[in-house]
C-alpha cells in the first residue's frame, strides 16, 4: 500500500487520498432487434451494423461527429456523478470520527478507520497531537466511488492550532468503501483509487471548490502574522 499524499489547500493540510477507477461501459445495441430498440433514441454511434433499423419508424439515429460525440459524453458524465454535500449522514458521522481521532493524535481509533496504518500516517498523527487542537465547522462534498458504495470525499474543515486563534481553512481528499456491514473505512494506497482521484481533480466543480478553499487559506494566513509564522513552523515538522 501506498504513503499519504496531500492533496488539497496548503502543505500543512494532511489528506488520504485515495481512489478508483470507474469503468464506464455501454451496453451494445448492435444486436439488438427492431423491436428492441422501439421508442430509443441511439446515436449512430452505438449501432455496428444500422440495417436492421435504417427503416424502422420507432427509432430515431442521431448522427454525431466524433468531438460532439465526446463532449456530450463529458457532459453527461458530470451530470451523472455530480458533486454533493453533506448528502450522506452515515459519512458525515464516520468523517466527523476520523477527524476527532486525527486531532487527538489517536493511534488505535485512527488504525480502525483506515485500510492502513503505516509509519507516515504514525508521524502525522504524532505532530497532530504536539500542534493541533481540533478540527471545526467539518463539511463533506461527495462524488461516486468506483465501486458500489464507494465515495470520493472532500472533506472541508478550519483547523484549530494550539495557541492561535485565527482558524485554517483546508481540505482533504478521502476515498471512501464500505465493509460488510455498511461501515466505511479510508482505502489509502490503492494506485487506480489514486488515478481516479486525480482525474476527478480536473472536473469543473471539484476545481471550482478547491479554489474557494485556496482563496479562504490565503486570506487567513493573509490577516494573521502570527499564524503564517505557525504555519511555516508546522510546514517543517510535517516535512521531516
Amino acid at each position: 500500500m501506498g504513503r499519504l499524499k496531500q492533496v488539497a489547500t496548503g502543505s500543512l493540510m494532511i489528506a488520504l487520498v485515495v481512489a478508483g477507477s470507474i469503468l464506464l461501459t455501454k451496453d451494445s445495441v448492435a444486436d439488438h432487434t427492431t423491436d428492441n430498440l422501439a421508442g430509443q433514441i441511439v446515436t449512430a454511434g452505438e449501432l455496428k451494423n444500422t440495417s436492421n433499423v435504417q427503416d424502422s419508424p420507432n427509432v430515431q439515429i442521431i448522427s454525431f461527429s466524433n468531438q460532439n460525440e465526446t463532449e456530450v459524453t463529458q457532459a453527461n458524465l458530470l451530470e451523472a456523478n455530480p458533486l454533493m454535500k453533506n448528502q450522506y449522514p452515515k459519512v458525515n458521522e464516520f468523517v466527523a470520527q476520523y477527524y476527532s481521532a486525527l486531532a487527538k493524535g489517536d493511534k488505535q481509533e485512527i488504525g480502525n478507520l483506515v485500510e492502513q496504518l503505516d509509519d507516515s500516517l504514525s508521524a502525522h498523527l504524532e505532530n497532530n497531537q504536539k500542534f493541533v487542537e481540533e478540527y471545526r465547522n467539518i463539511t463533506v462534498y461527495s462524488k461516486k466511488g468506483q465501486e458500489a458504495g464507494s465515495l470520493v470525499a472532500y472533506v472541508y474543515y478550519e483547523m484549530k492550532i494550539r495557541n492561535i486563534d485565527t482558524l485554517v481553512p483546508g481540505m482533504d481528499t478521502l476515498y471512501l468503501r464500505q465493509n460488510e456491514d455498511c461501515t466505511y473505512y479510508i482505502a489509502n494506497g490503492d494506485e487506480q483509487s489514486e488515478a481516479y482521484v486525480a482525474k476527478e481533480a480536473k472536473e469543473e466543480d471539484v476545481c471550482s471548490l478547491l479554489e474557494e478553499v485556496q482563496k479562504k487559506y490565503n486570506a487567513a494566513l493573509k490577516m494573521d502574522e502570527t499564524l503564517r509564522a505557525e504555519i511555516e513552523d508546522l510546514q517543517t515538522a510535517y516535512t521531516k
